[in-house]
């Protein structure tokens, strides 16, 4: 047995695309999805609730995550007169890419993949 297989896996926790993963994971598994071209239909979370679930001395991350994941068109983020929302955009294109976030946060904390239907795939 060599050293490296007793070495435990290091975590993500904190860097840019665990925090990422966390966000998409928590939207996808929750059902917050969005239609494509920023209409808002189905269901969404308040967006100061992402954060939640997340070791605290991170979060002070996420506006700037949450403005990244926005800018690469991965989630929709829409007003409400009870404050912003989120959603994660069912565009077929950035799909993978969400799922490239998705299943690198799952193996870094020790869950099994999803597929593209978001359900879990046996490893």
């Amino acid at each position: 047995m060599s050293k490296h297989s007793l070495q435990p896996k290091k975590s993500g926790v904190g860097k840019d695309y665990h925090i990422m993963g966390f966000i998409l994971n928590k939207l996808c598994l929750g059902g917050y999805f969005c239609k494509i071209g920023g209409k808002h239909h189905g269901k969404h979370i308040n967006i100061d609730d992402l954060p939640k679930g997340y070791p605290t001395e991170h979060r002070g991350k996420f506006s700037d995550i949450i403005k990244e994941l926005k800018r690469k068109g991965l989630i929709t983020i829409f007003p409400t007169k009870y404050g912003k929302q989120v959603c994660v955009s069912l565009n077929p294109q950035k799909l993978d890419e969400c799922l490239l976030f998705i299943n690198r946060y799952r193996e870094d904390v020790g869950l099994p993949p999803l597929d593209r239907r978001f359900k879990e795939v046996a490893k």
